[in-house]
């Protein structure tokens, strides 16, 4: 009767309470992303590059702060504020473990395990500089299908119909660009990135 119409029911809805859990747990992030998180520089910007050490190694860092602290032997704090006190006191630990593990002496110390390229130039072989830009022309304009040289495209008009990613706007500008510099020793401007 009645019992087993309300365990129906809760059958229907048992799955509000993954809802109901993933929108109570994105609420505190969004409101962390849009209303704490700084828009602009601030004095510890510089260390946000330097994040991965510190995402590696603070655990050896409160580790040993944990030791020194019960070789110090604290009071123990039991009231609400003493509480909120100790946790306040995480913020400048926290950003101090940071500013330790952002520091150059630190990362020149671990820099071999986070770069890998020399573990990998050995089984590399470099490619020739003309193979290299070929390649990088090849990539930057497509595929040809006519069996054009890499990196030029086909003479006559290019519509966006027959070459993906070009607009009729753009395409004699990239398929000038691409005859004149084809042949040059360098890369064209807009195949080598914004680096």
């Amino acid at each position: 009767g009645v019992v087993q119409q309300g365990w129906a029911v809760d059958y229907q809805f048992y799955f509000m309470r993954r809802v109901a859990k993933v929108t109570l747990d994105t609420v505190p992030v969004l409101l962390l992303v849009f209303l704490v998180v700084p828009r602009s520089a601030t004095p510890i910007t510089w260390m946000g590059r330097y994040t991965l050490y510190a995402y590696l190694f603070h655990p050896l860092m409160w580790t040993w702060l944990d030791n020194v602290l019960q070789y110090v032997k604290l009071p123990v704090v039991e009231g609400n504020l003493g509480h909120l006190l100790v946790l306040g006191l995480h913020i400048p630990v926290a950003l101090l473990i940071q500013y330790l593990l952002s520091q150059p002496l630190f990362r020149w110390c671990w820099s071999w395990c986070f770069d890998a390229s020399w573990l990998l130039r050995p089984f590399l072989s470099p490619l020739k500089p003309e193979e290299e830009k070929q390649t990088l022309l090849k990539h930057a304009m497509g595929p040809r299908s006519d069996g054009g040289a890499p990196g030029v495209p086909p003479e006559g008009d290019v519509s966006p119909s027959t070459s993906p990613g070009l607009s009729t706007s753009n395409s004699a500008s990239l398929a000038s660009l691409a005859a004149s510099e084809a042949s040059s020793d360098e890369l064209p401007s807009w195949s080598r990135g914004s680096n």
